[in-house]
C-alpha cells in the first residue's frame, strides 16, 4: 500500500475525533480499556474497521492528554471536556487492519497528539513524517516487531532509492 491508496476521509476522522472527546468524559470511570476487537465494517464505496472511541480516550488519559510527539506542545483546554485538547491517532494505520492477527484498535497502537502533529502524520512531506515516525517508535516497544522501513512503508514516506 501507498498512502495515496489509505482511502484517508478527513470527514471520518473528525467524525472519530468527535466520538473520542465524548468517550473522554464517560471514560474517567474506567480502570482499564475495553478489550480490543476487530469489527469489519462495509460502506457501498469500501471496507473498514470500527474504532472504539473509549479505547482511544483511555489512550489519550495514559499519555495525560499531551503530545506524544513533544510534550511541550500545547493546545488548549476542550469546551466540551474541560482537559487538554489531543486527539488519537492509530500508529499503525487502520487500513492494514487485514494484514495483522492482532487488533490495531487497541492501547498500544493508539497516540495522543497535537492538533498540528496529527495532521503531520497525514499531509507532512515525507521528512516530516519520518520525524514523527521515529519519535513515536522508540516509545512502542509493544510495536517494534515491524522495522522502522516497514512503518515509513505504512505512511508512503518511504527514502526514494537513486539509481546511477
Amino acid at each position: 500500500y501507498i498512502w495515496n491508496d489509505l482511502d484517508q476521509i478527513d470527514a471520518e476522522d473528525e467524525e472519530y475525533l468527535k466520538e473520542t472527546q465524548e468517550d473522554l468524559i464517560d471514560s474517567s470511570k474506567l480502570i482499564s480499556p475495553p478489550s480490543p476487537q476487530i469489527i469489519p465494517i462495509t460502506t457501498s464505496s469500501r471496507k473498514t474497521f470500527k474504532r472504539n472511541g473509549l479505547i482511544s480516550a483511555f489512550a489519550l488519559a495514559k499519555a495525560n492528554y499531551t503530545c506524544e510527539i513533544d510534550t511541550d506542545h500545547k493546545t488548549f483546554i476542550s469546551q466540551r471536556t474541560n482537559l487538554p485538547y489531543s486527539e488519537s491517532h492509530h500508529f499503525i494505520p487502520m487500513k492494514f487492519q487485514n494484514d495483522f492477527n492482532f487488533p490495531s484498535d487497541c492501547v498500544e497502537n493508539i497516540i495522543s497528539l497535537c492538533p498540528n502533529c496529527h495532521r503531520g502524520f497525514h499531509h507532512g512531506i515525507i521528512d516530516f513524517k519520518r520525524l514523527l515516525i521515529e519519535r513515536i517508535y522508540d516509545s512502542r516497544k509493544a510495536l517494534n516487531n515491524f522495522d522502522k522501513e516497514s512503518m515509513f512503508g505504512f505512511y508512503n514516506s518511504k527514502k526514494p532509492e537513486i539509481f546511477f
